[in-house]
């Protein structure tokens, strides 16, 4: 059967990785742009690519995912974006809809019964397993009662809990809403009058939120996982500082990226089951470095950005988790082994080496002009230290993994172009901050 693929959130850098995985079986994509003014394409540069047949605007409901306000009930915006999803689909004769945001999770599982009826495949699963995992807190306790180690955390329901939570944590902790993504209204507090005033702050933006303890450490991990319908695990990636592990479990599994910890993977087989998960994970882990435990912050039940990195070893994971909602055989062609990998991305690197030329240049005038005046920019590392630190990522011996994006520049020339657009703004609010005192 020929699919008709429509992307519902060009917007999401992640569309475009369902748009590669899914282009050699589609007989057309289509793509809608959510209304973000005259620049909406340019924010939504999947919607550029050349295996694109076609983008819709339509209403866009990101305000009220960002506000914590999109679980309140039945609201117009929604309804509204709903029918217009339908009319696209009524249009282009559509058979598959591919979404890769929270909150178009949250949407499309409300309503997949709707959309069944209409024929039309929606890899997500039922929508109270949707809540269970895309609500931070509830994850949080379903992660706890499968044995995975997670960071203490308090449900804002009163300023009270504020009290019981500087009580029981040190600082910094941090503060963050219970829906979201992307790091939108999250805060790292330092001190006990900071938590106030920012708990005071944010009073006006609906939804709930949380106080969690702070992870200190510098090592992260990565797990990308394929569960099937029967929730065993069959094959097994996992990425830490730079080294890819691939193992093969003697079930009739799919793929997971193993953490060579006692017991994590009963764990997290456990908490799949509790939760009734299928298809395409991550989790991501911060190993705590007062115990040397790692611990859960966060879980994507959807393709996420290192999913390139599976992708890149040959592991085609929009396709894949496309095909266990369908049922279908699943072939895996990977060799099983340890591996030491490198990941780059040249293009987001590039903005960063001119931000940081620019901040040199600001640190300079600085140190130049007699007028005494406070210099913002002191914590500008060396131009030694930068350029060891990419020697180090970019001669290496090491099998280098490149984000999708580089390629994209030749195959894909719009996408790269807006993509290099999309990480200038970003390292432009970023860095400079990180330069200054």
């Amino acid at each position: 059967m020929k699919i008709n693929l429509l992307i519902p959130d060009a917007e999401s850098h992640m569309a475009y990785f369902v748009i590669l995985g899914m282009k050699d079986v589609c007989h057309k994509i289509v793509t809608a742009i959510p209304n973000m003014g005259k620049f909406s394409r340019l924010y939504a540069f999947s919607s550029c690519s050349r295996y694109v047949h076609k983008s819709y605007r339509i209403v866009n409901i990101t305000h009220d995912w960002i506000m914590g306000t999109l679980d309140k009930g039945e609201r117009k915006d929604e309804e509204t974006f709903i029918n217009e999803i339908i009319d696209i689909c009524k249009k282009e004769e559509i058979n598959v809809i591919y979404p890769s945001k929270d909150y178009m999770l949250y949407i499309f599982s409300k309503h997949l019964d709707r959309f069944t009826h209409m024929g039309i495949t929606i890899p997500v699963v039922k929508h109270s397993t949707i809540m269970s995992i895309i609500n931070k807190h509830t994850m949080n306790i379903h992660a706890k009662e499968a044995g995975i180690a997670c960071p203490k955390t308090f449900l804002v329901e009163h300023i009270s809990t504020l009290e019981r939570a500087v009580s029981e944590l040190s600082f910094p902790v941090i503060f963050k809403p219970c829906f979201g993504e992307n790091g939108i209204n999250i805060h790292k507090v330092y001190n006990k009058d900071e938590l106030f005033n920012t708990y005071h702050d944010i009073t006006n933006v609906p939804g709930k939120f949380m106080v969690q303890e702070y992870i200190p450490g510098n090592e992260f991990i990565s797990i990308n996982s394929f569960i099937s319908d029967k929730n065993n695990l069959n094959l097994s990636l996992f990425y830490k500082e730079q080294t890819l592990e691939i193992k093969i479990y003697p079930t009739d599994v799919l793929a997971y990226e193993h953490l060579s910890i006692s017991r994590i993977d009963d764990a997290i087989s456990v908490l799949f089951k509790a939760l009734g998960y299928i298809g395409y994970s991550n989790l991501q882990l911060k190993v705590d470095s007062r115990d040397n435990i790692p611990k859960l912050l966060d879980f994507n039940p959807r393709i996420n950005y290192s999913a390139y990195l599976v992708m890149a070893w040959g592991i085609n994971a929009p396709f894949i988790h496309y095909q266990i909602y369908k049922k279908e055989k699943i072939t895996l062609n990977v060799a099983v082994g340890h591996y030491e990998i490198n990941t780059i991305c040249p293009l987001r690197e590039l903005c960063i080496i001119v931000i940081y030329l620019w901040c040199v240049l600001v640190k300079l005038y600085y140190a130049l002009n007699p007028v005494k005046q406070v210099n913002p920019f002191k914590n500008v590392p060396s131009l030694i230290d930068v350029m060891r630190f990419y020697r180090k990522r970019y001669f290496t011996r090491r099998k280098t993994i490149s984000s999708p994006y580089v390629k994209s520049l030749i195959n894909d020339p719009l996408v790269g172009i807006f993509f290099l657009i999309s990480c200038f703004t970003i390292a432009c609010k970023k860095y400079p901050d990180d330069f200054m005192t």
